[in-house]
């Protein structure tokens, strides 16, 4: 384990809580870039009544529309 993983696990629980109080499945998600945080999102499958939108998913288009790039080989999640 890196030494900055725990506090972005810590981050990704913070979001998960947002989706459990939304009444979604409690799971959320950073992406990482060189140890800084770009995105951040949680599940919203029943509030956006779409099954794509997984707290990866979410994450990921967060960051896609933030960086202005599709390719992401340099990201964590």
């Amino acid at each position: 384990m890196e030494k900055n993983d725990l506090f972005f696990i810590k981050e990704a629980i913070k979001e998960a809580k947002k989706a459990y109080m939304k009444d979604e499945v409690p799971v959320g998600c950073v992406l990482v870039i060189d140890g800084k945080i770009v995105a951040r999102g949680h599940n919203l499958k029943e509030t956006r009544n779409n099954s794509l939108a997984h707290a990866e998913m979410v994450t990921i288009n967060k960051a896609i529309k933030k960086l202005k790039r599709t390719i992401l080989d340099d990201a964590t999640i």
